[in-house]
Parts: structure tokens; C-alpha cells; sequence
């Protein structure tokens, strides 16, 4: 049986999509619309229809694979050849840039130094001689009296008999001044304070810091001709067409590599 003579466009809506896990993320790939499915079914049917089917599709032609059944082990088989076909496909680059100069270091500064400080320094003061306070009196002081005291008495007596003698006495002391000559001295000796270091600060370094320096250079850093390079750019895009990449891998499975006249 050839492979026209199977419905393959059934097959077909479920192959135009498919996803994997990149990185630990989910990616769908859609190859094409779905409206444009009729047109990829019959263009492949028009390059490969002709090819005799393989017991998998004959098995499905009499209803017992479904479509799902068929395009899930196509998918299996193929689908990791697709993502690598599609990776090669959108890649970009420039065909005459031969050598990529772009130079990457990495610099990577792994802190492993401690540094310790020791406080052995201690200052002790002392006081060597006792402090004493000397007072030396040299102050004087002088009373002096610069008028005589006097003493008046005065007696009344009357002859009238009635009337006692009465006597009044009034006592002078003059005037005293006092004057102070010289001072006292006061001598205070606080006595000897000595001071003096013991010990000594110290800084102590322990472990040490790691410098890991990564030199990336990438790129083909052969020598080729540019029309060389032109040449193999041609000749890649010719043969690197996704779609016909896609097909021929759909056939392998399904396909036994023989053409079968139109009966």
C-alpha cells in the first residue's frame, strides 16, 4: 500500500507541534499555522506518496493505531533530531567572521584571611614618693592701742539729809587697731608618679585569599579564505532545509524506501 492511499493529514495536525523540557523549562514548538496543514499534507504526499507504507501505517489504515497512536511514536522517534534541526536552523552568526575575539575572564576573589588582634599592652602607674602639704606660718599680727583709756568719777552729795551721795564712773578704752605683717606659705608635693608599659599589641594572620582567573577564547581560529567561507555557507543552506529535514525523518518511520506503481 503507498503512503497517498493512507489519511495522513490526521497525523499531520498532531505533528505540526510538539514540546520538551530545556533547562528545566517547558517549550512548545509550532512549525507551522494550522490553517496551512491541508498544504504541508499535500505537499509531502506529493514528494513521498509514492513510498510503500510500513506495517505501522497499514496497522493504522485498518483502524487499529488511531492518529495520536502514530504521531506520539513518530515524535518519539524523531522529536530530539527536530530540536537539534531547529537549534541549527534559527542560529545566528556571521558566515565571514572566522575567528570570535571576544576574550572572557573571570576573576573570582575567595576570602580566606583573618586577621587577629591581640591586646597584650597594659600601663602601670606609680607613685613613688608619698605627696605631703608643708605650711609655713610667716603671718603677724599686730594689735595696737593709739589712745589712753580714761576714768571719770563723779560724786554728788547734798547736805539735804533726804538725798544719799551718788557716784557715776565712765571708763575710756581708747582705740585699738590691728595690723598684719607677712604671710603664711603653704608647700604641697604631690610626691613621684613613674608610669610604665608591659607587653605588647600584636596582629596575628591566619589563612589566606584564593584568585581563581578563568581565560575563555572561543571561536574557530583557523584561516580560511573569504569566498572559502562563502562557498561552505552556500553549500550548508542547501542542504539545511528544516521542512524537508522534518519530512524525510517522518518517512523513515513510516515508510519502507520503495515506490509502488499506481495500481
Amino acid at each position: 500500500m503507498r503512503l497517498d492511499n493512507v489519511d495522513f493529514i490526521n497525523i499531520m495536525t498532531l505533528l505540526r507541534t510538539f514540546t520538551y523540557t530545556e533547562n528545566e523549562e517547558t517549550k512548545t514548538v509550532t512549525l507551522f499555522p494550522s490553517e496551512q496543514t491541508a498544504l504541508v499534507n499535500q505537499y509531502f504526499l506529493e514528494k513521498f506518496g509514492g513510498l510503500k507504507c510500513d506495517s505501522i501505517l497499514e496497522t493504522y489504515y485498518v483502524g487499529n493505531y488511531t492518529a495520536t497512536n502514530v504521531a506520539d511514536f513518530i515524535k518519539t522517534v524523531c522529536q530530539t533530531k527536530w530540536i537539534h534541526f531547529l537549534k541549527i536552523w534559527e542560529s545566528e552568526y556571521n558566515p565571514l567572521w572566522n575567528v570570535d575575539g571576544t576574550e572572557t575572564r573571570i576573576i573570582e576573589t575567595e576570602y580566606g584571611k583573618t586577621e587577629t588582634y591581640n591586646n597584650g599592652k597594659s600601663e602601670t602607674t606609680t607613685q613613688s614618693v608619698d605627696g605631703s602639704t608643708e605650711t609655713q606660718h610667716g603671718l603677724i599680727q599686730t594689735q595696737k592701742q593709739t589712745e589712753d583709756s580714761t576714768s571719770l568719777n563723779e560724786n554728788t552729795s547734798f547736805e539735804d539729809s533726804d538725798f544719799a551721795a551718788v557716784t557715776k564712773t565712765t571708763d575710756n578704752n581708747g582705740t585699738i587697731t590691728n595690723s598684719n605683717t607677712g604671710t603664711d606659705t603653704i608647700t604641697t608635693n604631690i610626691g613621684t608618679i613613674s608610669k610604665s608599659n608591659t607587653g605588647v599589641d600584636s596582629t596575628v594572620n591566619s589563612g589566606s585569599d584564593t584568585i581563581t582567573d578563568t581565560f575563555t577564547r572561543g571561536g574557530n581560529i583557523g584561516v580560511t579564505m573569504t569566498t572559502q567561507l562563502l562557498s561552505a555557507e552556500c553549500s550548508f543552506w542547501s542542504l539545511m532545509n528544516f521542512f524537508e529535514l522534518w519530512f524525510v525523518s517522518i518517512i523513515d518511520v513510516v515508510t519502507i524506501p520503495i515506490y509502488e506503481e499506481v495500481i
